[in-house]
């Protein structure tokens, strides 16, 4: 994985709020039935993060960089 691509996710990350953090902590953590798009959909109200999911060439590429943000977003964020 490229340097920029972990440095925009992990900036993204550290500046979303802290309910915009457990909420798409929990929407990407469960999966449960339109969890995956609520995620989404929060994270295309950052123009670069949405331009970077963009860049996707299939569902295949798009999940893989859900998943990437959930490998960051699971770190930062504190377990109970």
């Amino acid at each position: 994985m490229r340097k920029q691509v972990v440095d925009l996710v992990r900036g993204y990350i550290r500046n979303l709020p802290y309910e915009d953090r457990t909420f798409l902590h929990s929407r990407l953590r469960d999966r449960y039935c339109g969890d995956i798009g609520d995620a989404i959909g929060l994270i295309q109200r950052n123009p670069e993060m949405d331009r970077w999911m963009s860049t996707g060439r299939n569902a295949y590429e798009l999940y893989n960089m859900v998943d990437i943000v959930f490998q960051y977003i699971d770190c930062e964020t504190p377990h109970r």
